[in-house]
């Protein structure tokens, strides 16, 4: 991309998780002054580590301005390799008529861990999160999505950096905590600055924000050693696991 071209902002919530012989759809969102950029047109390739291509240059659709492609399950039979290091290459024609290029990384995994809390459990704790509640700190229609995405990719990005492959994990169950409170702390940052001075959610911030913090410091999970199986040909075997992992405090 050339200097002149538009600096348009590509989100990305981690590395692409695929399973394999499953349908898998990628998505990547492309922005512009704060708001959405749909691309005209574009291709997608995903190659595998050893750079040869399970979709080469196919061309993706645009859903609600957002670039997507649907990869069959047959696409990713079960012979494919678990493991990291493959990667994605979009090329995507942006409105300013230039063809913009983004890589991202992926992973082939047995099972994707996937987000364990919702809107629900927030109102069990705080019912006035509910936008249908008496004295709802809410605005109308809200469903605290937003907060639930950004603390769940935090949370994946934080098990990379500490070198923890999140699609080992065996139960999501054991990130609870972490995933309700950091959503908390997301929560409380909002509210805290958008109600009046003083409100009890300036307060709160200061809460969740330690209890995340222990939450960390006591979660163990088990994980397997590895995503592979001992028999390829039977997808339920499940890999030798290891005792509880344990997360050292990082605050």
């Amino acid at each position: 991309m050339a200097d002149q071209d538009t600096r348009y902002s590509f989100r990305s919530r981690g590395p692409y998780q695929l399973e394999r012989a499953k349908t898998n759809i990628i998505k990547l969102e492309s922005r512009l002054d704060n708001a959405a950029a749909a691309p005209a047109s574009g291709t997608v390739s995903v190659y595998r580590p050893d750079g040869s291509a399970l979709v080469d240059a196919q061309s993706v659709t645009i859903s609600s301005s957002i670039a997507q492609y649907t990869i069959s399950a047959g696409a990713v039979p079960a012979t494919e390799n678990y493991g990291k290091g493959w990667s994605v290459e979009w090329s995507l024609v942006m409105p300013d008529g230039v063809t913009h290029d983004w890589r991202g990384s992926a992973a082939l995994v047995r099972r994707r861990l996937l987000q364990v809390i919702s809107a629900q459990d927030l109102y069990e704790l705080h019912p006035d999160l509910s936008p249908t509640a008496t004295g709802s700190v809410a605005a109308s229609g809200e469903t605290w999505q937003g907060q639930l995405d950004a603390a769940f990719a935090d949370t994946l990005d934080r098990l990379i950096e500490e070198g923890h492959d999140p699609h080992l994990i065996i139960s999501g169950y054991s990130l609870r905590r972490v995933l309700l409170y950091e959503t908390l702390t997301l929560i409380a940052r909002h509210l805290g600055s958008s109600l009046p001075e003083g409100n009890a959610w300036q307060r709160l911030e200061d809460t969740y924000t330690t209890l995340a913090r222990n939450a960390w410091a006591d979660a163990s999970f088990v994980k397997a050693l590895v995503d592979a199986d001992t028999n390829p040909a039977d997808p339920d075997t499940r890999a030798p696991a290891i005792g509880a992992v344990w997360f050292g405090a990082r605050f």
